[in-house]
């Protein structure tokens, strides 16, 4: 009978860590936004939401992937202009990997008498993000309603 081992303390949170950045990585290499859309390696990725064909209204993420392809570019100003939730996504996932990276460190250190805390601290943050996000998203989607 086959005995697995345990995954070395700190293993798990820095592969999620890694998986985020790569995630955030090939966002940036391979896309490519403007005002008007978004590209994937040089074609253009179109269509309008089913949302919005079916109700003729702007959905809560309308203008989300270009808001965050355009943030990853450094064009925060017109990614917010888009989407002000693009630029709080990416800063969340940034945070999110930052601190999985940290956790891993201290884990793999075996400070047990850190990770609880910062386990705490994590989740704290994690739904802080969260509901930072679902705020700016429901308050955008006020503006582009009340604006049409």
């Amino acid at each position: 009978m086959d005995r697995f081992r345990p995954a070395r303390p700190g293993r798990t949170s820095a592969i999620l860590a890694m998986l985020l950045a790569v995630q955030i990585a090939a966002m940036g290499i391979l896309l490519r936004a403007t005002r008007d859309g978004v590209w994937l390696l040089g074609r253009r990725l179109g269509g309008t939401c089913l949302f919005r064909r079916l109700t003729g209204l702007p959905c809560p993420t309308c203008g989300m992937t270009r808001s965050i392809v355009l943030t990853l570019h450094g064009h925060i100003r017109m990614a917010a202009r888009l989407n002000p939730a693009g630029p709080v996504w990416v800063a969340a996932v940034v945070l999110l990997a930052a601190g999985l990276l940290w956790l891993a460190w201290c884990e793999s250190r075996r400070r047990a008498d850190r990770i609880e805390a910062i386990s705490r601290r994590f989740r704290l943050l994690a739904a802080v993000e969260g509901a930072l996000l679902a705020l700016v998203l429901s308050g955008n989607w006020i503006y582009l309603l009340a604006r049409r």
